[in-house]
């Protein structure tokens, strides 16, 4: 091969070392020092070519994989916070709907609005936790739990809404990550997180995408449930259970964090 062959394979190899996403897999001078340095043996010329042409074969697929996770991620968390806005947004109307009776047992519980959550989602469970509290009957008398007279049908209406609120996210949440996890290509893969994918590699290894896009719901619903426990709420409170349940689910799929 004459030095005019040899500089035309290197201006092709520079061009094939970007990707369709900027990304270079080599510089010029040490492509020049790979394809222009003499070397006599031709066959240990093949041979590093070969070995050149496999890397580069790798490095796009691993490349192609972590362009469609950074693609995905910002559509994946935004998926998430309208999840979130929805469930925090139905919360919000219980509250307002259950009036003075909301106010109460605000009240009592020191106007802790997580716990406040929390015993809304699942009142018996959650008083069963606070034996011990002074206002305890109080509580129990507010939600209908004793026979004693005085329940308030508002907060009754109230723990519904935001206990289907809760589920409901929760379940959002799961439904997502089942798309990702039963995704067969990109495209689908996309689509599970609601992404056209005309701008998605479609050459990606798409088992670390998936996992790591399993991984980003598993740990913002761990996160938001270490959030509540901060605020007040017991490890052992129904909703904590709850969002751990919808965590390991996600696990399971393959988003082990």
């Amino acid at each position: 091969m004459d030095d005019v062959m040899l500089r035309s394979v290197v201006r092709a190899a520079l061009c094939e070392s970007e990707d369709e996403f900027g990304y270079a897999f080599g510089s010029p001078s040490s492509l020049y020092d790979i394809f222009v340095k003499p070397v006599t043996d031709a066959g240990k010329v093949a041979g590093a070519e070969a070995k050149k042409t496999a890397a580069r074969g790798a490095a796009v697929v691993r490349t192609a994989g972590e362009a469609i996770v950074s693609t995905l991620v910002p559509v994946l968390d935004a998926d998430f916070d309208r999840i979130n806005e929805k469930m925090r947004e139905r919360i919000a109307s219980a509250e307002r709907d259950a009036g003075d009776a909301y106010s109460e047992v605000k009240r009592a519980l020191g106007g802790k609005d997580a716990v406040m959550v929390a015993l809304l989602y699942a009142p018996a469970a959650m008083l069963s936790l606070a034996a011990g509290s002074s206002a305890i009957k109080r509580l129990k008398r507010l939600f209908g739990i004793t026979e004693a007279a005085g329940a308030q049908p508002s907060l009754a209406h109230a723990s519904e809404e935001v206990r289907a609120a809760i589920r409901g996210g929760l379940q959002a949440a799961v439904k997502l990550a089942h798309g990702i996890a039963s995704a067969k290509d990109a495209g689908a893969l996309a689509a599970a997180v609601g992404k056209r994918a005309k701008n998605v590699p479609h050459d990606a290894k798409l088992g670390d995408a998936k996992k790591k896009l399993l991984a980003n719901i598993a740990q913002r619903l761990a996160r938001d449930a270490q959030t509540m426990i901060a605020s007040g709420v017991p490890k052992r409170a129904q909703v904590i259970k709850d969002y751990g349940r919808a965590v390991s689910t996600i696990k399971d799929l393959g988003g082990d964090t």
